[in-house]
Order: C-alpha cells, then structure tokens, then sequence
C-alpha cells in the first residue's frame, strides 16, 4: 500500500497531486453561502479540517498505482485518520474516475469519454471498496434502501450499477451515470469563464456555487430535508447568483454574501453536493483537460 509520502517535485504525479489541492484548497478559500470556508466554519467543521484533507487524500487519490476502488477507499482512510469526520468524501468519489481515467489512457478517447470507460468497467470489488468508505466516514442522509443498500459489506453489483439506484437521489452518483456530463460540460467551462472575467479563483467559485445551486437544488439538502425545502433554497439563492454574475466588481457582494451563510447554517443547510461538484470541475481545468484551460 502506498504511504501517504509527497511525490518527488516534478514529476507528474506532484502535478496532479498539486492540481488535487489547489482545487480543494481553492474551495475552502471562497465565500460559499451554507458551506464550510475560512469565512465560517459550520456542520462540526472548519476549513482547518478541509485543508488537512486535501493533504492527507492528495497523493492516494492522484496515486498511479490503485485500482478506483483502492483510490476512493485509501483516499477516504487517510482523511478520516486525519480529521475523523466527513469532510470530502464527495471530492474524492468524483476525483478519482478522473485521475483513473488520465492513468489508463483507453485508445482514441477524450478526458470524459475515458471517465466513461473507467466507470463502465469498474468491478464488484470496487463497488466493494466505495461501500466500505462511505460507511467509514459515516456519510450523511443516505437512509436504507431495499436492494444494496450500503451497508452491504459484500455488493451483488458492479459500481456503475450501484451508481445508477444511488443516483435518484444523490448527484455525485448521477455523474457516475452520465459520463461526468454536468462536470465537463457545465460545471468546468463556467468555472474558466468566470475566473477569466474576474481574474479571481476563489470569485469563480463562489459564482459557479451560487448559479448551480440556483438552478438544481443541492441532493445533499433534498436527502436530509426533503424536495420541497431543497428548491426553496434554490429559490431564495437565485438573486444572489444573478447580481453576482452581473457585478464587475464581485467583492462588493461580499457582506450580503457573508449575511446569507449565516442564515443558512443557522439552519444547519449545508449545499455539499453543490461544493463537490465545483471543486471537481476545478480539478478538470487545472488538470488542462478543456479546451482553453490553464493545466
């Protein structure tokens, strides 16, 4: 098993372990209304314990040595020894199909479609392997379920599988589904975007935050508190997203910005899905699989 020991400096596996963190260090660093950040902590967490994470996951998750299902479960051990809670469980099961994919380079296919042949041929251990870390870390509002339900210690099905049921109601395993769609081509081309307009990481964060949840209630919400309030929550973040996207000078939302994340973790709501998927579409522009990305 690999430690978790720093790549040597220069070599590709530093570059992508560095591309990893800059992307959950990133996520930590920007304003995000109801999630974690070194504006507020909250949820029994604080951006201290996201950034131990994003060390303590970063050289298993970008390793070229495991299987996927050794990547997430190794990545998820490391952080949970690290900070015993849940804090990027959801980063690492989107994280790891793209890195597999950059190290198994299946013939004539692009970044997403390799996402793709990686997840169509995922094995029952590695379903095996995911199931094992979510139920390490505990992971929020999944509920029982009649048919492989987590905390099956030994799955009947392959990953993609599994994905599929999970993806009624979970959407990090609805990207399993559907190839990564919303991350390539929604998610990653926003995030460029608004960092060139602003020439602000953190700000394109906090932009792409803000208009993906206005527009698709987050499935961490929707599991813990129900359909309903979940998309009263996308209601009340649309006009945030809307003069945020339409300010030239982003720092001037700040404070509105500050005043609603603390309304909504008086709440206890928590948009995690909705981080997650930012973060991994950050993942997908520093690794320079868009087009008109940094790398």
């Amino acid at each position: 098993m690999i430690g978790n020991l720093r790549p040597e400096p220069n070599t590709t596996w530093d570059k992508y372990a560095k591309a990893y963190e800059y992307a959950c260090f990133n996520d930590v660093r920007a304003l995000k209304p109801g999630n974690v950040s070194i504006f507020s902590g909250g949820h029994d967490m604080t951006s201290a314990d996201f950034e131990k994470s994003a060390i303590a996951s970063s050289d298993i998750i970008t390793s070229p040595e495991l299987d996927l299902g050794e990547r997430i479960y190794q990545a998820a051990k490391n952080t949970h020894d690290a900070v015993a809670c849940n804090t990027n469980l959801g980063i690492i099961l989107l994280s790891a199909p793209i890195f597999q994919a950059i190290y198994c380079k299946p013939h004539k296919k692009n970044a997403q479609e390799a996402v793709k042949f990686v997840i169509h041929n995922a094995t029952q251990n590695d379903t095996k392997l995911v199931y094992k870390a979510i139920r390490l870390v505990q992971a929020g509002g999944l509920g029982t379920q009649e048919k492989n339900d987590i905390s099956e210690s030994d799955p009947s099905v392959n990953l993609y599988d599994a994905m599929l049921q999970a993806s009624e109601y979970d959407d990090i395993a609805l990207q399993y589904v559907t190839g990564f769609k919303l991350v390539y081509e929604q998610i990653a081309p926003m995030w460029l975007e608004n960092k060139k307009k602003w020439e602000s990481s953190t700000w394109a964060t906090t932009a792409s935050y803000l208009t993906v949840l206005a527009n698709r209630p987050d499935s961490l919400i929707q599991r813990k508190f129900g359909k309903g309030q979940a998309k009263e929550i996308s209601d009340m973040i649309a006009p945030y997203a809307r003069s945020l996207s339409q300010s030239e000078s982003p720092e001037e939302q700040e404070l509105n910005l500050q005043e609603l994340d603390a309304t909504l973790k008086a709440s206890d709501i928590n948009p995690g899905t909705t981080a997650d998927l930012i973060t991994a579409g950050v993942i997908v522009v520093k690794l320079g699989l868009l087009a008109n990305s940094e790398g």
